[in-house]
């Protein structure tokens, strides 16, 4: 089979990962959870050029998708982009990349993912895999109504470290400005300048992970005397 940990989930591995958990193909709240929409309306509708506002966007589009919507989005979807080009997302609905291709950007893949990029200069698409029971919406939805925990397919998988590459890491220190998250010092600060590292959210002995979301720009100071206490101020 195909690598796909770095392009998103076809249809065909994404039917599979729903058949190994015993769980339906299709998430069975897609049609009631408020990621799906915000997807949608970030990626669609905003991108698009319209000055809809997402409460308007509900109103008027949401009879289509089986609304009322219930559930709330536990984790925001957010975008950038350049020159009216889309170049990331993070916190996509996978359903809403893999089955409505409709309202993705011309350059981005038709595959299940959560989070995407697009790198301009090389023209090349780079996304996260993920499949509905990685989800949060949907553990807590189970979970609340079952009591019975979902072990998503990235948590079903033994944990290890990964790779952070370079480029994921230049995006992260530019999402912070190159600034410190602990002590807000910028990397060149006078006199010698800062070292700066990457910093864990969630420390990954506590379940955190090597995504972007998790991970925060940190000088060497404050990262080396950090207990590994989970960021609640954020």
């Amino acid at each position: 089979m195909t690598d796909t940990s770095n392009i998103g989930y076809t249809k065909e591995e994404y039917y599979k990962i729903s058949d190994k958990h015993k769980l339906p193909k299709r998430c069975p709240i897609f049609g009631h959870c408020c990621r799906a929409v915000e997807t949608r309306y970030q990626m669609g509708i905003k991108l698009g050029g319209s000055d809809i506002s997402f409460e308007e966007f509900i109103d008027t589009h949401g009879q289509e998708w089986d609304t009322p919507v219930m559930i709330k989005s536990i984790e925001q979807v957010s975008w950038s982009y350049t020159h009216d080009v889309l170049t990331s997302v993070r916190n996509a609905c996978p359903e809403v990349t893999l089955f409505e291709p409709e309202y993705l950007p011309f350059h981005f893949r038709q595959s299940a993912f959560g989070n995407a990029s697009w790198y301009k200069d090389t023209r090349r698409f780079a996304a996260e895999a993920k499949h509905y029971s990685d989800c949060a919406e949907f553990s807590a939805y189970t979970f609340h109504n079952t009591g019975r925990r979902i072990k998503g397919e990235s948590t079903d998988k033994k944990r290890k470290r990964s790779h952070i590459s370079k480029t994921m890491k230049f995006e992260i220190f530019h999402r912070d400005d190159f600034r410190c998250h602990y002590c807000k010092r910028h990397k060149n600060d006078f006199p010698k300048g800062v070292h700066l590292t990457l910093d864990h959210k969630i420390p990954y002995i506590d379940g955190g992970d090597d995504s972007f979301d998790n991970l925060v720009t940190a000088c060497s100071d404050c990262n080396g005397g950090k207990s590994n206490k989970v960021i609640n101020n954020l």
